[in-house]
């Protein structure tokens, strides 16, 4: 089999030695593949500096989270050190502190830039910083002389004020160079700091070197060697789809750890490229390395298609997960034992970038196939396939496993099948699977598996009905406390929200994912009959409907009109669904089942009495680690309800 067609997109291999590295052309390439438009409001390229912005949702950055101060923290939702410190006396609680308290500061915090002299003259005012006494140093000096010889006259008879500010000569540093050398406060003690171990250095080179000084929502790159410096902001910027948050100060610490290294491309571990760095710097640190080592990869011609260890998450591989792809993921496509059919996955892998589902699925349905054609003979040549390899490879699906030995379900096996046959059909429209013999195909009529038959729309566990009713009787406490999403709404409609949600789950008996992607208009009349417009993701059944009570019509639609209200704040992924997702993060339109979930357990933890029915009627106390069915969200309390008469069924679907 040729894969040449699928891999002509892929640079050419060559050569690359220690000497060419440093000579410019690792350095020129990185250059050619950066992104001008990363992060605009916040990267400054002209002087390697990074800002974080409060404005950017997926920074953590934000105003520190005392309501009247205006210092900017990372990360965010935390309080700033003036705040802290009188937070640490204050006997107020956290959320009850950061309300009432105004902070007023005497003094400028360092590396921040004082208000004006106060001396005017002659309706010209001094434009320099203040030092004391609301006076700039130059002209606090001449009042204190004058005040201490009680010199005859008015000092401000002789004082002239500046119409200028020297500028430090350090690269975006915003303070004055009134100190030595010209340089600000802070470049002065770090300047005075350097001669003395060079006492013979000169203050312009240094200076063009130094960032400025660094608040916790910065970083600077301009401390690092120029080819590690183009290392870094490229990986860096290959790297920032594949976290949840930017973390300016992780980062800070990272180059502070990377001060004395020259070049991220190596063989050595990230533990000895930086030992005193802590876990997270590391983490940070090994993802950076991730994208440049494959980055030199594509610049010498060694692709990772090349590889049979595939990291998945430097080809670009996206979760669809709130937390993202956290650590390296690799696969060793070495299990495959047919060298066609493994070199036919890695190049549908590194062409399509397919996402952690559908390679997740993929990989399996060619695994089976794998294991199903070795036990046959010549099936190591695609041309020689027969029909035969064909049967063999669906058995295989139709008698699939789970990785715990379990049977798989129907839709499994439907998926890894579907899968596979894909990735066949992709071999031979791209070219990749040009050799492959044309009985290689399945047969609509033979090759199926069978469907078993269940009802996925009722399909629950029983929650006891005593336990519901002293949930109702809670229903006040749902959306307080720890209650997800407390950054984006009001606590009223957190709380409305919140209640919407445990009504539709209890009247209806739908799965949390189920009520949680309702659309926006899911509500149906027909001869006085309301109905639910729902979607079964589990069976793909979309567009259910289910008949539900005025009671539970009228709750959904209170919340749709404080939803219509609230509609400019939110998220416009959202705009199509009843429960939208709350922040600009998620990676679904709609509220993430982990927010309703875990909302519901904190809620359920926070009643004070809650007894389960036994056997014997009577009532028992349940354990704060009671089983799943009467405790926990994941099996929400969701009795299905209809308009009939007679008792409710309850159920929970998981």
């Amino acid at each position: 089999m040729s894969i040449v067609p699928a891999l002509s997109r892929l640079p050419a291999p060559r050569t690359e030695n220690a000497e060419e590295l440093g000579n410019g052309g690792w350095a020129a390439w990185l250059r050619g593949h950066l992104d001008p438009a990363w992060r605009t409001s916040e990267w400054r390229q002209d002087c390697w500096l990074f800002t974080g912005s409060v404005h950017e949702p997926r920074s953590s950055v934000a105003l520190c989270r005392t309501e009247a101060c205006d210092t900017v923290v990372s990360p965010a939702n935390i309080f700033c050190p003036f705040c802290k410190e009188e937070q640490k006396r204050s006997p107020l609680p956290d959320a009850e502190f950061a309300r009432a308290f105004v902070p007023v500061r005497n003094r400028v915090p360092f590396g921040g830039v004082p208000e004006q002299c106060r001396f005017t003259k002659d309706g010209q005012r001094c434009v320099r910083p203040r030092h004391c006494k609301e006076l700039c140093a130059t002209h606090y000096t001449k009042w204190k002389t004058h005040t201490s010889r009680n010199a005859a006259g008015r000092w401000e008879d002789t004082a002239v004020p500046y119409t200028d500010v020297p500028v430090c000569p350090a690269p975006a540093c915003p303070l004055p160079g009134l100190y030595g050398r010209g340089l600000c406060r802070h470049h002065a003690q770090r300047f005075r700091e350097h001669r003395r171990t060079h006492p013979d250095a000169d203050v312009a080179p240094w200076a063009a070197q130094q960032p400025p000084y660094l608040a916790p929502h910065q970083f600077s790159l301009l401390p690092l060697p120029e080819l590690l410096r183009w290392e870094v902001l490229y990986g860096l910027q290959q790297v920032d789809p594949w976290l949840r948050i930017f973390e300016p100060p992780q980062v800070r610490r990272m180059v502070r750890d990377l001060a004395k290294t020259g070049t991220l491309i190596g063989d050595i571990t990230d533990q000895q490229m930086c030992p005193r760095s802590t876990v997270a710097v590391l983490r940070m640190l090994g993802r950076v390395r991730t994208a440049v080592q494959a980055g030199h990869a594509q610049y010498t011609g060694t692709a990772p298609a090349q590889d049979d260890v595939l990291d998945l998450r430097a080809l670009g591989q996206r979760s669809r997960t709130p937390a993202g792809i956290r650590h390296p993921k690799t696969v060793d496509l070495r299990t495959i034992r047919q060298p066609w059919l493994r070199g036919l996955l890695r190049t549908w892998t590194v062409q399509q970038r397919p996402d952690a589902d559908a390679f997740g699925r993929t990989l399996r349905g060619v695994e089976l196939a794998s294991r199903a054609l070795a036990s046959r003979p010549g099936t190591d040549d695609p041309a020689g396939l027969r029909y035969d390899d064909v049967t063999a490879v669906v058995e295989a699906f139709r008698t699939a496993l789970k990785l715990d030995g379990e049977p798989a379900g129907w839709n499994y096996r439907m998926s890894i099948a579907s899968h596979f046959f894909a990735l066949i059909d992709y071999g031979r429209r791209s070219g990749t699977a040009g050799t492959l013999s044309a009985a290689f195909v399945r047969d609509p009529a033979l090759h199926r598996i069978p469907e078993q038959e269940t009802n996925e729309d009722e399909i629950g566990k029983a929650i006891p009905e005593p336990v519901i009713r002293q949930l109702d009787a809670h229903l006040d406490l749902l959306g307080l406390g720890r209650a997800r999403g407390q950054r984006s709404l009001a606590a009223d409609d957190l709380q409305l929200m919140y209640r919407t949600l445990y009504i539709l789950l209890k009247d209806t008996g739908r799965r949390p994912l189920e009520v949680c992607s309702l659309p926006r208009d899911c509500l149906e009349t027909r001869n006085d009959q309301i109905s639910l417009v729902w979607n079964n993701h589990k069976a793909r059944r979309h567009r259910r409907r289910l008949p539900i009570t005025t009671t539970t019509a009228h709750a959904i639609r209170t919340w749709q009109e404080r939803r219509e209200q609230l509609h400019p704040s939110l998220p416009p992924a959202g705009a199509d669904y009843l429960f939208p997702a709350l922040t600009h993060l998620s990676t679904r339109p709609y509220l993430h089942t982990s927010y309703l979930s875990e909302t519901l357990r904190h809620w359920v933890d926070s009643i004070p009495h809650l007894h389960a029915e036994a056997q014997t009627h009577r009532a028992i106390r349940c354990p704060s680690t009671a089983p799943s069915s009467t405790r926990t969200p994941s099996a929400t309390p969701t009795p299905n309800a209809t308009p009939t008469q007679g008792p409710r069924s309850t159920s929970c679907a998981n």
